[in-house]
Order: C-alpha cells, then sequence, then structure tokens
C-alpha cells in the first residue's frame, strides 16, 4: 500500500537550487516537500562537489535575506576586481568594487559548503519535509493538483500538491515526463575545475584570461586559495586532465602567466562538457522548471546559479503575494514567468554572444576582442551597466535582491 503525503509546493531536485528555493520558501506559510535522488550527507552529491560557485552581489541579499550567508562565513571570499585580459593581444579591463561603489563585487564559495549549510538548515525546519534518495517515478497533472509518485527506502509514495517544481538539473526528469521542449547548443568544450595555491595572494582579485584554447578564469576562495576554470576543447580538456600534476601546473602556468607567481599546489581535477540549453517555456500545468533544468548556461559569466537565485526570489515573492489564492493556478504561476522571462533570455543571450566572441580561437576575433576589451575600458557607462547586470543589481528586481524582508508588513 502506498503512503500518501500532502503539500503545498513539491520540488524534485535537493542540489543547491532545489534545496536553497525549498528554503526560502519555508519562511511562508507552506508546506514543501522535496525529492531528491541522492543523499544529502554524501559529498559526492553532484551539486555540492568541491567547485566553486560565484556569488554576485545581488545574490549575497538574496541569500542574507533568507538567513543563510551569516552562516557562511569564514568559507566565503570577496572579489574586489576582475582583470579581463587576453593572451598575445592588446587590451584589457579592470573591473573594481571601488568604482562601483560596493565593498565587493560579488564572493565565492564551495559548493560544499554551501549545500552543507542548506541542508543543516533545512532539516531544522518544521515546514520542510524530504524524501532522499529518492527516485521520481510519475508525475500526473490535473486542473487543482498534482501527484508525484516516487520510491523511497524501498516503498512507493504518493505526494499530492498545488505545484510541482523541477529542480532537479540539466537532465531533469520532471521536464522529460511533462514533455517540456527544449533547445540544446553543443559548444564542443569542457571545463576543467579545479582549486590551487599560489605562491602571491591573490588580495581578492579575480581573473578571466582568454587564450588560444578557451578562456581561464581564476576564482579567489578562502584560506588564500584560487579555484579554476579552464575551458577548453573536448579533446584537450581530456588530455589535461589524465596529466601528472607537475605537467598540469606547467601547461596552467604558460596559460595565466605569474599574475600571483607560481602555482605551487593542484587539487582533485573535474571536468564537465559545456552547453546551452533554455526550455520552450519556464511554466505549465501547476508546474514550474527552474534552474539547469530550465536554463543552463556556460560558466564564462558565472551567471548559473545567479539566475537561479533571482528566479527563485521571484517565485517565493510571487508565492507570498497570493497566499490567499491558489499558488499553483495558471494566473499566479503566468504572473512567474511574465516577470523571469526577459532575465533568462537576456542572460542567456548574453553568455552565448560571449562564447562566440570570446570563446573561438581566431586572428580575426582577436583583433575584435581586444578592441572589445580596450573600448569596454574607455566607453564611459559601458563598463557600469555590464558590471550592474552581473551583479545582478538591474532590472526588475525582487525585495530580496533590494535587500528587503520576503513579505511585507501587512503580509507577515
Amino acid at each position: 500500500m502506498k503512503n500518501k503525503f500532502d503539500c503545498d509546493v513539491v520540488i524534485v531536485g535537493g542540489g543547491l537550487v532545489g534545496s536553497s528555493l525549498a528554503y526560502t520558501l519555508s519562511k511562508l506559510p507552506l508546506k514543501i516537500i522535496i525529492v531528491e535522488l541522492a543523499d544529502p550527507e554524501n559529498l559526492e552529491q553532484p551539486s555540492f562537489d568541491s567547485r566553486s560557485t560565484a556569488i554576485s552581489k545581488g545574490s549575497q541579499k538574496i541569500l542574507s535575506g533568507i538567513g543563510i550567508w551569516e552562516q557562511l562565513e569564514g568559507n566565503i571570499e570577496p572579489i574586489k576586481s576582475i582583470h579581463i585580459s587576453e593572451k598575445g593581444h592588446f587590451g584589457y579591463s579592470n573591473i573594481l568594487s571601488s568604482e562601483e561603489g560596493v565593498s565587493a563585487l560579488g564572493y565565492t564559495v564551495e559548493n560544499r559548503f554551501l549545500g552543507k549549510v542548506l541542508w543543516d538548515q533545512i532539516k531544522k525546519t518544521k515546514n520542510i519535509n524530504f524524501f532522499a534518495p529518492a527516485t521520481l517515478l510519475n508525475t500526473n497533472l490535473s486542473k487543482n493538483s498534482v501527484e508525484v509518485l516516487i520510491s523511497s527506502n524501498n516503498k512507493e509514495n504518493i505526494i499530492t500538491s498545488k505545484v510541482i517544481v523541477a529542480a532537479d538539473g540539466v537532465n531533469s526528469k520532471v521536464r522529460e515526463i511533462l514533455n517540456i521542449e527544449f533547445k540544446k547548443d553543443l559548444y564542443f568544450q569542457k571545463a576543467v575545475v579545479a582549486n590551487c595555491a599560489t605562491e602571491l595572494p591573490h588580495s581578492g582579485q579575480a581573473f578571466e584570461r582568454f587564450s588560444p584554447g578557451g578562456p581561464l578564469a581564476i576564482l579567489p576562495l578562502s584560506n588564500q586559495r584560487v579555484g579554476i576554470v579552464w575551458t577548453l576543447p573536448e579533446k584537450e580538456a581530456e588530455e589535461l586532465i589524465q596529466l601528472n600534476k607537475k605537467f598540469f601546473i606547467d601547461r596552467l602556468q604558460d596559460a595565466f602567466g605569474q599574475r600571483l607567481g607560481k602555482i605551487t599546489k593542484i587539487g582533485k581535477r573535474f571536468s564537465y562538457p559545456l552547453f546551452r540549453l533554455k526550455t520552450s517555456k519556464i511554466v505549465g500545468n501547476r508546474s514550474v522548471i527552474i534552474g539547469s533544468a530550465a536554463v543552463h548556461l556556460h560558466p564564462i559569466a558565472a551567471q548559473g546559479f545567479n539566475l537561479a537565485l533571482r528566479d527563485i526570489a521571484s517565485l517565493a515573492e510571487v508565492f507570498s503575494q497570493n497566499l490567499n489564492a491558489d499558488i499553483g493556478s495558471k494566473t499566479v504561476l503566468s504572473s512567474y514567468q511574465d516577470w523571469r522571462d526577459s532575465d533568462q533570455s537576456k542572460v542567456s543571450f548574453l553568455t552565448h554572444g560571449l562564447i562566440n566572441l570570446f570563446g573561438i580561437n581566431s586572428k580575426k576575433l582577436g583583433l575584435l576582442r581586444g578592441l572589445s576589451l580596450l573600448t569596454f575600458d574607455i566607453v564611459p557607462g559601458a563598463k557600469k551597466i555590464f558590471s550592474k547586470h552581473m551583479m545582478g543589481l538591474s532590472g526588475k528586481m525582487s525585495r530580496l535582491a533590494r535587500g528587503l524582508p520576503l513579505l511585507e508588513k501587512n503580509n507577515s
């Protein structure tokens, strides 16, 4: 016999996006259930690996507004400046926090720390229940509710909810079951990621270095380490992963230069394929698609998780304004889609454009890139507009992104 559970929101996927959404929604008088394939206690949980995430200023405000930011103290590192250049070409640009009037352009945090903090809080939150590890078997959407059939601990359970949120990543099973179409653009590249130690302190400086193989991002981490995200053609990335540590460091040093002195240590290396994905819609009948299940981006602009957090804050705000209504209704979900469509499309287009300009090895494009960087640095307002958007401080901003509580006083 199947066990039955009722809730207001069922979230499939308990990685960084799903757990962030659940904890944000827990600030509202809603019952939430998370269904997660992996065990969140396991450090090998795909979303909680040793990769680093760049947190924009707007995202920092969102995480602070839900009480998570303070829990990350000691594991976050401010980004004071970003140096953008191309190996062997003229032109460069510096984006400085002091010029933008903020204490930091953004921050970095390792995924495993952020994941642990989120799940530590979720396990103490009364209006969140979770099944993990659990497998999604099927969903049944009707006019007034959604039924989700799952398997957990060798038992089948039925969850009835007002709305289902797909936060189960780029290979979303919810998206597949709901037959939501998407467009996928292959880059035929992989990202090689690792944490390193360097001879000189990073002093809060991040670097975006464009080299013949592909862009190399260096992010400042806590404890005077740096994280690398190195985009390369698939074959070259696979060869690089196989090198011993000494030869890998030599290749990395050649690509990056001596800006932080010698690279002295390298941690475990990972690689993953790069592509762009965007769904034809982000809401359906009693359903919402969020995070990389809806929009998957190249890491060149570090916008993936930041875009997801803006979606999370917006969805939570829409729900907060409709607590006395049916939060899974077409009217409510359409208002969320109307709000978020523009930002998602804009960021996807911008990131794709950056790849076409900076991610392709070409002499003609090299000249254009140099001119672009030079223009970017000297044209009044160009850098500020770009910086504001990358910091998540432009467009229609949610209450949380503006540093305001999720619930207005007359709603609390």
